[in-house]
């Protein structure tokens, strides 16, 4: 008997894997908005310890490292520790957080055009679908397996659709909460620099109060010569100086604070954008999922039809069979009598 090893080898041996279907454009598009939707998120995720810090690095101090994080989205590298898997903590300028929300809003409002685009697009070929199918002909001929192929098809597309601006709400939510807590920070460190410059003394207890009266009054007596004469003009330029660097200062944080706002309310106004089309477009989900459901019972009551119209139809032609068997019977009867 010959060897049939090597035969039964090739007959079950490795096939070519199978090629899967070309992803449509739609799904191209969607796949990278989701994929730029998570890279955002991990970005934020990733930056949001240096953004909220207290601390604030000074201008030009360690530039090429915090743009190496806010580029990849990643803290320092720690190589020059004794541990190698213990991150470096980093620290940001103003600046620097500033241009962290400015870019999280272009990417937002980018990924919100293309979004919008893709659903223009989805209407478009609703639209076009709708056209191809006018008609009394075509209403008759019409492909129930093909209608149904297309209507999960859109239901589909809405679902991702729904999914990609749900997801950017969120991350649209987190910048938001970045923001906040930054603003509020901000605002207690000018509250705070405020009482430091206005030099708010401490209150005193009560027999405190009356030792300091008892001293006031003593030194009142013995000493009659002004408060200014004890100060040389020098000194008195001096704190005038101080003063007015410490009240610009304040100025400018004030001024950081107010552009904070405006672009928090931004971000709020394109919040309140997405969830304003995140709700429509769950309507328009709910809609579909109610036609749907709808085309199931009318499917459903259709099929009983059929089958009951089956029935009477068995009836009749049993009828009509054994009435043209007994006539045909009938004539062959008569036709054998006449001969």
């Amino acid at each position: 008997m010959p060897n049939l090893t090597p035969l039964f080898f090739d007959l079950v041996g490795p096939t070519a894997p199978k090629k899967g279907l070309p992803k449509h454009a739609f799904d191209k598009e969607a796949d990278t908005a989701n994929s730029l939707i998570s890279e955002l998120q991990t970005f934020l995720t990733n930056v949001r310890p240096s953004y909220l810090s207290v601390r604030t690095l000074k201008e030009g101090r360690n530039e090429s490292e915090l743009a190496r994080a806010l580029r990849y989205g990643a803290r320092v590298d720690s190589s020059d520790s004794n541990d190698a898997n213990a991150p470096k903590s980093t620290y940001m300028t103003d600046k620097q957080r500033d241009e962290v929300d400015y870019e999280t809003k272009s990417a937002v409002q980018n990924l919100t055009r293309k979004i919008r685009a893709l659903e223009k697009w989805t209407e478009d070929e609703k639209r076009k679908k709708k056209e191809q199918k006018g008609g009394f002909l075509s209403a008759l001929m019409k492909d129930e397996l093909q209608e149904g192929v297309e209507k999960t098809q859109q239901q589909h597309r809405d679902a991702v659709l729904w999914y990609l601006n749900d997801r950017l709400r969120a991350v649209s939510e987190m910048q938001q909460t970045m923001q906040e807590q930054r603003l509020a920070r901000e605002r207690e460190r000018v509250m705070s620099r405020n009482n430091v410059v206005i030099g708010r003394p401490p209150a005193l207890g009560a027999s405190d109060q009356r030792e300091t009266n008892t001293a006031l009054d003593g030194n009142e007596k013995k000493t009659s010569e002004p408060f200014d004469s004890t100060i040389s003009p020098e000194m008195i330029q001096q704190l005038e100086s101080e003063h007015a660097e410490l009240l610009d200062s304040l100025q400018g944080k004030l001024g950081k604070v107010h552009e904070a706002e405006k672009s928090l309310y931004e971000i709020s106004e394109m919040q309140n954008e997405l969830t304003m089309h995140l709700a429509s477009q769950s309507e328009k989900i709910q809609s579909l999922i109610n036609d749907a459901n709808q085309t199931t019972v009318d499917v459903g009551d259709a099929n009983k039809n059929l089958e009951s119209a089956k029935s009477r139809n068995r009836k009749a032609s049993r009828m009509i069979i054994g009435i043209s068997l007994f006539l045909a019977f009938l004539l062959l009867f008569y036709d054998y009598m006449m001969w």
